[in-house]
């Protein structure tokens, strides 16, 4: 992972951990600082705030003070951002050189990064390999970051600029490096120049001006003298002077040794060589003036040794005022508003450090010394102090103190080290900032802000110092390069997220006035001042320094840093001082000394070895550190080194012996400072006071550290230790702290113990609380405590044992309680017995009740193990949970139950809350997918607790599996497509799943089609207005009831829904509906034997139609009257208005033959056969079976089955026989109409000629003589019997099935023809009869009857109006049934029994009475407001007087016969004519009249005479 540079979106580090110490831990700093050692470790830096009132005065002299700032360019000290302003410093260098101005192209409208366009090339193995691998586009669009732009051609554009600016000096330095790595060779000019057979090095690099240079993108190279933009030209003054003697003599080309084309030789401003222009790679296109120098004086000015990056110094000395004056301009003209975040500085500080383009100048005031322009802390002699202030002189915290310190090292160093134990003052400004370093020596530091705006640090700890030198390193290898020790000079910076990216971890804080900074040993840190202020900073190091530093000196030698000062000699210092040393550091500094002089022995050796015989001993305290450095790592050498005789001044540390001279070694010289000998006695000087310390360190950490109770000290033992320390001063440390209190802790003991043992009455006798809780008697509870607490100790205790005695004697009664308890049935002496001991313990031992409960937390335990025990079948509920949670929190606090009552809460938390999620997964809208309720399922399976939401989500799940299956199965059936019933039914159980099932939306495509489907064949079957189904229409027939307009109204009113399910009940045809799928339908022929019945049922029908009383008509009830017609398929008579006038036929003027067919006859539109075509093909794109279908189907087969047999009666020679009859018939009556005279005159005179040779004439060739007439030859056919019943089977057949076909139409001509025939001769049928007004006579209540509006039908509007029966509105509120009682006639005898029943409207119920009506032509659901019933005398059935037509009043007091019980037939054909009567409540009765009403046929229709207007029909 690696950080990109180019963003200038920062990222803020973590905080770095903040300390607040108590006053009493802010004594000493070192010890804190050592306490809280860990957390530093682990950040590398920390804040520490003082604690309230820690106030040091600020005690510089601001007017005296007076400093030279440092001069920081911000963009200069990144360490990334100064590699690309070197390389391009070393660019613009090479071709300044060179007589070429150098300026950056633009590409893309940004100017071209030429560093990084170098850097990518290299990467990707350099010019050649990129350009023969066809690199360039992927430079330029990936790497590069440039847009893939056909136009513009970005790669070209990028490799252009890279042969024009970059190529050149890529070969340059390649060669510069490769004569740096090979001694002894130098840069010729034809080894400059490269592989001259290269096109791309031999082309010319630069072209004359023109449009080829012309490119705003392209590189602006600017001659110095002109200032003319264009190719890189050599000036003109480089020309040799002919003039001059020794002109034959260098006009020689070095490269080429030629002296012809002089013009194009160029003379080097620096040596005066010749060459010519085209041998110069790049080739130069032209001389212009100006100095240009060869390769050779290129390369000599190119390695001039560069100055090592560092600060400059201002030229002008600064006061605190002026500076601060400065720094507040700076910071508010540079942001240009008063008030700026930290935030926003910070962000800007890291922006401008990886700019290139934008430089900012800063002062930073670092390193002041304090002993010489002053601290900020108060030191003596000071007068200006209160007596307030006067304490911060001596405070620890003083950093003028904290270095001197006893517990730091630093106090043992010689001398008054600057920086490290001399505080250094830094005052800052807005940007200005310390680079990333470590301490010298490895040290801590401390810095304190005395005022002024905050700084930022950021900090790596230790354990990641190296992994950030490789990261540095690898992102600006040439910084190392010329400076191994960079990192060292405090010059380089690199952004903390570049750092980050590289997995260092760094932490940052923001250190306010009053704070201070810490930094752990070898802990990177960098950071920038927020604005002007002023701190103060110091080194310090405590004993656990010393390993540190140690390290530090082995590193400075592989870096070859020097040392500020010797650590050996520290180390030998403080060994020689033992006595005064604090026992921390005596410690750490004895095991220095045993490393040290351990390598000091094996280095000597091996110094022997070397054949080293020489030696002599050296003060090396006394020689100044630049006499005794090791000429080689630069270290300071204390305890040895080694001299030679060839260079007595140079001096060696003995590990880099081979590295002095080649001498041999009897003439180098050993200087030590000790012998061998003497360093056992530094060793035991040292050793002899940290030996003692030592051992009672040892001593007291093995107390600390027994874990068995009787191999621990005794208390007097340990006291001893504690009273030891106290003696000889032992360092307050961690140690000391503990034994001190594990001493206190014991001895509150000592006495308890005793006490407790001996159980004598305490309470009056004490006062300390410890004594007073022995004082009373203990329960078992306080004795474990009490062993608890004897256990924690770091000793024995005498007489300990037998309180671990006693505790066990209580806890044993406890148990022998427990089991006594546990026995059933309970013995009572055994209890009795358990008391007295317990007495004889004086324990404060539990009661009963205790046992008790105890007992009842045994019991609820077992409760809860028995629950949670069942197996899946029989899973706890959650309000058994909730009753077992509460039964736990009932019971008194112990832990057993406890941890049972936190594992039950934590089951009935997920299980009420996976029973909520079920809960809303089952009502969620929109619904979740399968997926999402599985893995909710498969989440919760180990939540044993029987959830009803979730138990029904799970069935929802198998539900919607089984669905999911049977849908699949459905939607790519193996046999049959699925029926529609199944989709409904998929779909719906789709409905009630709380799940959403993908395949729903492919079935309800299906259920569309059939749907739509189902419209098309309703629009072409389904009348409009009818009560039949398409079902209904497709299927066979299986009941003829008619239909009256009382039935009709009623299922107008009721819903489609109830009037399809009105005729499913009472047609049989539903039967054959639920069968139609069935797979036995076809094979037993089911549709073919309902047909068979349909056909039968319509023969009955017609035959009681043809042979009904005149009375029995129309089924309106009404006596016939008006025009009226047959039905050409019932063979019933009409009233026009009494039916929906249905024809089928022929309607073209020449044919005037129809059929005729009633409203129930004429079940449907009839559709043509096409069309029927038509809805199979839409149907074969449905993949779904549903009844419609298969009607359908069965409905197509059966038409095509009649045609064939009415194809076959056309094709029999009877038919056709007869159809030539019928046609000379009505030729012969065409041509004689209005001729009867003439006709009767022919046919005698016939009688006396002979027939003409023709059978007979059509009326085309009528002669148009009067004499010669023609003669019809009828032929002598009469139809039979036979073929009559044939015929009018076939008409039957095909009018019963619902499809217009053509046959039909012809058969029915036909049969009409041969019906006139049989009746007159085959007259021409009479016209029809006007049609009367649709709405007749309906209903007797509440309407007037309206006259018809033709002429053979006169109803006048009456003055009255007519009801049935008299029953009030008082009498509708209850079904009555009242029977007329006997009655006597005339003559006194007694009439027989009549019953008549009265129904009011409100208690009929039209879909029950219709079965209990016996009405032979079927019951018309009458409408009047009381239905009155009537019984016949014979059969006894009941009938409506409105479907019989009559009424309780003309029928009077004498007996009622049924159609098929009557006497006698004498009065068909009479009707009973009533007139009208006004009655008092304002309804109507009727009243009979003596003239009955005559019905008489008129050309085959009924016709009645009009009625006076005093009657009704």
């Amino acid at each position: 992972m690696d950080f990109d540079d180019s963003s200038d979106q920062f990222v803020r580090p973590p905080e770095a951990p903040v300390f607040t110490p108590t006053a009493a831990e802010f004594v000493n700093p070192v010890d804190f600082i050592s306490k809280i050692r860990p957390t530093i470790e682990k950040t590398g830096i920390c804040k520490i705030r003082p604690p309230q009132g820690w106030t040091p005065p600020f005690a510089v002299n601001v007017e005296s003070f007076k400093f030279v700032p440092r001069v920081q360019k911000i963009n200069e000290l990144e360490a990334t951002t100064r590699v690309k302003l070197i390389f391009l410093h070393k660019l613009f260098k090479f071709w300044e050189l060179q007589g070429v101005v150098l300026r950056v192209p633009t590409v893309n409208r940004k100017p071209l990064d030429i560093h990084k366009l170098y850097k990518i090339v290299v990467e990707e193995g350099g010019y050649d390999k990129v350009t023969s691998g066809d690199k360039w586009t992927h430079i330029a669009n990936t790497r590069m970051g440039l847009p893939v732009n056909a136009s513009k051609c970005y790669p070209s554009v990028i490799k252009s600029h890279y042969e024009k600016i970059l190529l050149p000096y890529d070969m340059f330095e390649s060669r510069t490096r490769h004569a740096q790595s090979v001694p002894g060779e130098s840069l010729t000019v034809k080894e400059e120049v490269g592989d001259l057979t290269n096109p791309e090095v031999t082309k010319p690099q630069f072209h004359t001006a023109g449009k080829n240079i012309a490119v705003s993108s392209g590189a602006k190279i600017e001659e110095k003298t002109t200032g003319v933009m264009g190719p890189p030209t050599l000036p003109r003054r480089a020309m040799r002077d002919r003039s001059k003697a020794s002109y034959l003599e260098s006009e020689i080309c070095r490269i080429c040794s030629k002296t012809d084309n002089e013009s194009d030789i160029l003379s080097c401003t620096n040596c005066d060589e010749s060459y010519h222009r085209y041998c110069l790679v790049p080739r130069v296109s032209r001389i212009l003036r100006g100095d240009w120098r060869c390769p050779q004086c290129v390369a000599k000015e190119y390695k001039k040794p560069t100055e090592v990056f560092g600060f400059e110094q201002s030229n002008t000395p600064y006061t605190l005022a002026e500076f601060g004056i400065a720094a507040d301009k700076f910071k508010q003209s540079y942001f240009n508003k008063a008030s700026v975040s930290y935030i926003d500085v910070e962000k800007e500080f890291w922006r401008l450090t990886r700019s290139i383009n934008e430089s900012v100048t800063v002062l930073y005031g670092a390193d002041v010394h304090a002993l010489t322009n002053g601290s900020g802390f108060p030191t003596e002699p000071n007068d200006d102090l209160s007596c307030e202030d006067e304490k911060y002189i001596t405070s620890p915290w003083n950093l003028n103190n904290l270095a001197v310190n006893e517990r730091s090292v630093l106090r043992y160093v010689s001398g008054d080290v600057s920086g490290m134990k001399v505080p250094w003052c830094y005052v800052g400004m807005c940007f200005s900032s310390f680079c990333w370093h470590i301490e010298d020596h490895w040290s801590y530091s401390i810095n304190y802000n005395h005022w002024g705006e905050p700084k930022t640090w950021y900090g790596v700890p230790s354990s990641h110092a190296e992994q950030l030198e490789m990261v540095m390193k690898s992102r600006a290898p040439e910084l190392f390069e010329q400076s191994p020790d960079l990192l060292h000079h405090i010059t380089t910076m690199m952004n903390p997220n570049t750092l980050m990216a590289n997995d260092i971890p760094v932490v940052r804080t923001d250190q306010c006035a009053g704070e201070f900074i810490v930094t752990a040993p070898r802990a990177f840190h960098a950071g920038f001042n927020q604005g002007y202020n002023f701190a103060e900073a110091v080194n310090f190091c405590p004993a656990d320094w010393l390993p540190m530093g140690r390290a530090s000196v082995h590193n400075y030698k592989q870096v070859k840093r020097f040392c500020v000062f010797s650590h050996e000699e520290l180390i030998c210092k403080m060994a020689a001082d033992a006595d005064n040393l604090d026992l921390t550091i005596a410690v750490e500094t004895h095991k220095e000394l045993l490393a040290i002089v351990d390598q000091e022995r094996k280095s000597r050796k091996k110094l022997l070895e070397h054949g080293v015989k020489n030696a002599e001993r050296k003060a090396f305290e006394l020689l100044p550190d630049d006499e005794r450095q090791c000429h080689y790592c630069k270290t300071t050498c204390f305890l040895s080194a080694i001299t030679c005789k060839c260079e007595p001044d140079k001096t060696m540390c003995i590990e880099h012996v081979l590295e002095l001279c080649a001498c041999p070694g009897d003439r180098k010289c050993l200087r030590y400072r000790y012998t061998l000998d003497e360093f056992p006695a530094l060793i035991r000087n040292l050793g002899s006071r940290v030996e003692a310390y030592q051992k009672w360190v040892r001593d007291s950490r093995a107390a600390f550290n027994t874990t068995k109770l009787k191999d621990r000290v005794s208390f007097n033992a340990l006291r001893q230790l504690f009273l030891e320390a106290k003696e000889k001063d032992y360092p307050d440390n961690n140690l000391f702290r503990s034994l001190q209190r594990a001493v206190k802790d014991a001895e509150k003991y000592v006495g308890l113990v005793k006490e407790v043992v001996n159980r004598k009455a305490r309470s009056r006798r004490h006062t300390d609380p410890a004594m007073r809780s022995a004082a009373r008697r203990l329960s078992i509870a306080d004795l474990k405590k009490l062993c608890s607490e004897l256990a924690a100790l770091a000793c024995n205790i005498k007489d300990s044992g037998l309180v671990e005695e006693l505790l066990k004697k209580g806890m044993q009664f406890q148990t022998d309680v427990h089991e006594a308890l546990s026995l059933e049935p309970r013995e009572r002496e055994k209890l009795v017995k358990l008391h007295e001991v317990g007495l004889s313990l004086d324990l404060d031992l539990s009661e009963m009740g205790d046992l008790e409960q105890a007992v009842e937390q045994t019991k609820w335990i077992k409760d809860v193990e028995e629950s949670m025990a069942v197996d899946e079948d029989d899973l706890i509920t959650i309000d058994e949970l909730i009753i077992l949670v509460r039964r736990g929190h009932e019971l008194p606090v112990h832990p057993d139950v406890d941890k049972v009552v936190t594992e039950l809460e934590e089951l009935l938390r997920l299980s009420q809350s996976w029973e909520e999620k079920a809960s809303i997964c089952l009502q969620a809208s929109p619904k979740h997918t399968l997926s999402t309720i599985e893995a909710i399922i498969t989440e919760c399976k180990d939540v044993n607790v029987y959830m009803p939401n979730m138990e029904s989500l799970k069935e929802s799940v198998e539900r919607s599996l089984e669905w999911k299956l049977k849908a699949e199965q459905a939607l790519n059936p193996s046999h049959l497509h699925p029926t529609l019933d199944s989709l409904h039914s998929l779909v719906a159980k789709a409905k009630t799943l709380p799940i959403k099932l993908d395949l729903v939306n492919n079935v309800n495509s299906i259920i569309q089609k059939v749907d739509e489907w189902k419209s098309e064949a309703v629009s072409h079957f389904v009348r409009k207005e009818s009560t039949d189904s398409l079902l209904d229409v497709l299927l066979p027939r299986q009941t003829s009831k008619p239909l009256t307009p009382r039935k009709k109204q009623q299922m107008k009113k009721a819903s489609r829904q109830q009037r399809l399910l009105k005729n499913r009940e009472k047609d049989n045809s539903s039967v054959m509906a639920d069968r139609l799928l069935d797979s036995k339908f076809a094979t037993e022929n089911v549709y073919e034997k309902f047909a068979s019945q349909e056909v039968e049922s319509m023969k009955l029908e017609r035959l009681s139609n043809q042979t009904a009383d005149s009375s029995k008509l129309c089924h309106c009830g009404i006596n016939p009257t008006g025009s009226m017609f047959q039905c050409d398929l019932c063979q019933r008579w009409l009233h026009y208005s009494c039916s929906d006038f249905s024809s089928n036929g022929p309607t073209s003027k020449s044919e005037t033959i129809k059929i005729l067919l009633c409203s129930n006859c004429a079940r449907s539109n009839r559709p043509k056969l096409d069309v029927i075509h038509r809805i199979l093909i839409s149907l074969q794109k449905i993949p779904a079976r549903f009844e419609e279908a298969e009607a359908v189907q069965y409905l197509t087969e059966r038409v095509i089955n009649w045609q064939q047999k009415a194809l076959m009666l056309m094709e029999q020679t009877d038919y056709r026989q007869l159809n030539k009859k019928f046609s000379v018939i009505k030729a012969k009556n065409s041509f004689w109409k209005g001729k009867e005279a003439e006709q009767e005159e022919y046919e005698k005179h016939l009688e006396t000629k002979p027939l003409p040779d023709h059978d007979y004439i059509s009326p085309q060739n009528i002669p148009s003589k009067k004499t010669d007439y023609p003669v019809f030859d009828i032929p002598d056919v009469e139809p039979t019997k036979e073929f009559c019943q044939k015929l009018e089977m076939i008409l039957v057949e095909g009018l019963l099935v619902e499809v217009t076909v053509p046959e039909s139409e012809h058969l029915h001509s036909f049969y009409k023809t041969l019906s006139e025939y049989n009746l007159n001769g085959l007259q021409p049928p009479p016209p029809l009869k006007a049609k009367p007004p649709r709405k007749q006579v309906l209903s007797l209540r509440d309407e007037n009857i309206k006259s018809a509006s033709n002429s053979s039908v006169s109803i006048n509007k009456p003055t009255q109006e007519a009801v049935i029966s008299s029953t009030t509105s008082s009498h509708k509120e209850t079904k009555s049934r009242r029977r007329k009682g006997d009655r006597k006639n005339s003559t006194g005898q007694k009439k027989k029994k009549r019953i008549v029943i009265e129904i009011t409207e409100e208690e009929e119920d039209w879909g029950e009475y219709d079965e209990n009506c016996a009405a032979v032509d079927g019951c018309l659901l009458p409408d009047e407001e009381s239905i009155s019933w009537v019984q016949c005398e014979r059969c006894k059935q009941w009938f409506h007087f409105a479907c019989i037509g009559m009424t309780p009043k003309e029928l009077g007091n004498g007996d009622y016969f049924c159609v098929l019980c009557q006497p006698s037939d004498s009065d068909k054909g009479d009707l009973v004519i009533g007139e009208l009567d006004s009655k008092s409540d304002g309804g109507l009765s009727i009243k009979t009249v003596d003239d009955p009403l005559k019905c008489s046929t008129e050309d085959g229709i009924l016709v009645f005479p009009p009625l006076s207007n005093d009657a009704m029909s």
